[in-house]
């Protein structure tokens, strides 16, 4: 009316719109930063990664792109109906306008969709976590408590022979076995859970001569006499190796109890012959023990595959692993080992690790998903939240006179909050709905990539539906509390 032209006015909304989006653009990456320098020295250096956790600038320059062209795709349009106004309503005494039908119905899409993506993120975060405490109760199949691990490699030059290497292996571990606090020790050539496998050919003496796709796959493992007791794996049947399974004695071999199952049901393992390496030219070995099922590649029930187990005196190899048992902590073992090993080969590089440590690198993949899921989730549902809140709070202050008139009329203030807080309700019961629906789906998706639940897990749904309901419920509590305190008087003396 005083001759503002319409561009004007929407280049005034667009200017606030992208001074709150830089103001928070600046803070999101100030905290990228502060999150990056934060991670960075908690993830181990061996786990599978490519150099540090650092703000890639290709990155950055995307995100600081998205962070000024949001608030001009989602300010333009409100701007352009905000300029476009009848001047006789907007000019009348103590009119307020409420925005169009079009405008107000945008508002609560917005709103559903908020409350929709925060449900799927909180509902993943869910399933993360429980499939966490899964992982956690998960029984490994030893007992990796009070065990310190020493990565040791040969070089070929110095140890070119298998009788070198073997003599190498039986002074380590003896070593190791004569430190103060050692209960046991032993070595083994692939460690469980340190990301590698050696899988193999097996199948019984029956099957020799038969077709190689009906030899099933198998993890093989070299150990050295005391593995067993050193990592507290269950021996259920037969015996330990012994120093007398060296290379001029007969091939045997330990199995867990799901190959022994599956090649022996119901009958007894132990004497029976497993060929190992495939038909062309198998090792025939007398099975001489049956062991529990070990979690060796990743903490899940699908690893609990065929295992079997060779005397590492029969075929030792130039990296392997001396483990030792202690009745105290294994970090106060450091120390120690590394001062026995390095009488036993000075110049040899040492890697000393508490076997909980490499557990928890395992476990880690599944803790850092819930941590990233959950601090994902939890900012989806600030934003609903506060998307409910000034939803329902704008739609009461552009109710003051409706609200004046039916106080006036004789509704009781409590109908009036009654209302407001169905108003935030129904909205998050929209929002939670749809995001119900598409939590179903990606359960369905990531399945296989949960532990001990479904993607349906009816407690971690319902949980996210109380959840939500709650938090509508606060989001509605101060609007609906202003709205009931309207003074109707003052609203009829305004008209």
């Amino acid at each position: 009316a005083l001759g503002a032209r319409r561009g004007r006015l929407v280049r005034q909304l667009l200017t606030e719109s992208l001074v709150l989006a830089a103001a928070g653009g600046a803070l999101g990456v100030a905290f990228s930063y502060w999150l990056a320098g934060l991670l960075d020295p908690v993830i181990p250096e061996d786990l599978f990664r490519v150099g540090s956790i650092s703000i890639d600038r290709t990155v950055l320059a995307f995100s600081l792109l998205v962070t000024f062209l949001t608030p001009v795709a989602f300010g333009l349009f409100p701007a352009l109906a905000a300029s476009r106004v009848d001047l006789t309503i907007g000019l009348k005494e103590g009119s307020k306008g409420s925005g169009s039908l079009a405008t107000s119905t945008g508002r609560r899409v917005l709103v559903v969709s908020q409350v929709a993506m925060a449900v799927l993120l909180i509902s993943g975060a869910g399933l993360m976590l429980r499939s966490f405490a899964s992982v956690q109760r998960l029984d490994l199949g030893l007992e990796p408590e009070r065990v310190v691990t020493a990565e040791m490699i040969l070089p070929a030059d110095d140890y070119p022979d298998a009788d070198q290497r073997r003599a190498f292996m039986e002074e380590a571990v003896s070593a190791v076995g004569a430190i103060p606090g050692v209960t046991t020790a032993s070595a083994v050539l692939w460690l469980p859970l340190n990301h590698e496998t050696i899988p193999r050919r097996v199948a019984p003496g029956e099957l020799a001569g038969a077709p190689e796709d009906e030899w099933p796959m198998a993890t093989v493992n070299h150990v050295y006499p005391g593995y067993f007791e050193t990592m507290g794996i269950s021996v259920l049947s037969g015996r330990d190796f012994s120093l007398l399974d060296g290379p001029d004695a007969r091939a045997v071999v330990a199995v867990n109890r799901p190959l022994a199952e599956r090649y022996w049901p119901g009958g007894e393992a132990v004497g029976q012959t497993l060929l190992v390496g495939g038909p062309e030219n198998p090792l025939a070995a007398e099975v001489v023990a049956v062991g529990a099922p070990v979690t060796h590649v990743a903490p899940a029930p699908r690893d609990m595959r065929a295992q079997c187990y060779r005397p590492a005196l029969q075929a030792p190899g130039r990296r392997f692993f001396v483990v030792g048992r202690t009745d105290a902590e294994p970090a106060t073992l450091v120390a120690g080992v590394r001062t026995a090993l390095g009488a036993v080969a000075p110049d040899l590089p040492l890697t000393i690790r508490p076997m909980d440590d490499v557990v928890a690198e395992n476990r880690m993949q599944w803790s850092i998903g819930s941590v990233f899921l959950g601090v994902f989730g939890g900012g989806a549902l600030l934003l609903a939240t506060l998307g409910i809140y000034g939803l329902i709070s704008f739609s009461v202050a552009q109710r003051e006179r409706e609200l004046g008139v039916r106080l006036a009329l004789g509704a009781s203030r409590s109908e009036i909050r009654r209302g407001v807080a169905v108003e935030g309700l129904g909205l998050t019961g929209g929002g939670v709905g749809i995001g119900r629906a598409l939590a179903l789906g990606a359960g369905q998706l990531v399945s296989s990539a949960l532990y001990g639940i479904d993607g349906t897990d009816p407690v971690t749904l319902g949980g996210v539906l109380a959840l939500f309901l709650s938090v509508s419920a606060l989001a509605s509590f101060v609007p609906a509390a202003r709205a009931s305190a309207t003074n109707p008087i003052a609203v009829l003396r305004s008209e």
